[in-house]
């Protein structure tokens, strides 16, 4: 199961489930033996899959595919003022950028964008890997890490710390 752990507005955790398992079955967080586990259920009750979670108390927020900017808004940190071009503006952080160099940046990205921002600035991908475009064609292991660090839409649960 891949998971990315980020510190935005709130403590997230996105999570991609493996490919066996079933988006449209219900599943909920359950406790077992001192660990709690992300546990996919068909309706009759029989567990058809469970993964284990990171310590905490997690609350699903949206599938990756359902994630809209009003729940992006609620994500990520939105900025006063920032002077572009002798104009102000208000805007959601690029934590990409501030992951580069350091320096904090409120610009007109989209609260989605600056979401997936701050998934890139982990050395992660969201949706597609950035090494499938390139014009030199990557080594296989190269191009196979980056795909362990893509997120899938339909296959991606968002969770909060609460």
């Amino acid at each position: 199961m891949k998971q990315l752990e980020l510190q935005l507005k709130e403590k997230l955790l996105i999570v991609e489930v493996p490919e066996h398992a079933d988006m449209d079955c219900p599943f909920e967080i359950l406790p077992n033996k001192g660990f709690k586990y992300l546990v996919f259920s068909q309706c009759k009750g029989n567990i058809i899959s469970r993964f284990k979670m990171p310590d905490g108390d997690w609350k699903f927020i949206c599938k990756g595919s359902e994630l809209t900017e009003e729940i992006a808004d609620n994500l990520v940190e939105m900025g006063d003022k920032e002077p572009i071009n002798d104009r102000f503006i208000s805007g959601f952080k690029d934590y990409y950028t501030e992951k580069l160099d350091g320096t904090v940046i409120y610009s007109e990205l989209t609260s989605i964008q600056s979401f997936i921002s701050a998934i890139e600035a982990q050395g992660w991908f969201w949706v597609k890997n950035d090494l499938t475009d390139s014009i030199l064609a990557p080594d296989i292991d190269e191009w196979q890490e980056a795909e362990s660090k893509t997120f899938e839409l339909e296959k991606t649960l968002i969770f909060k710390f609460q």
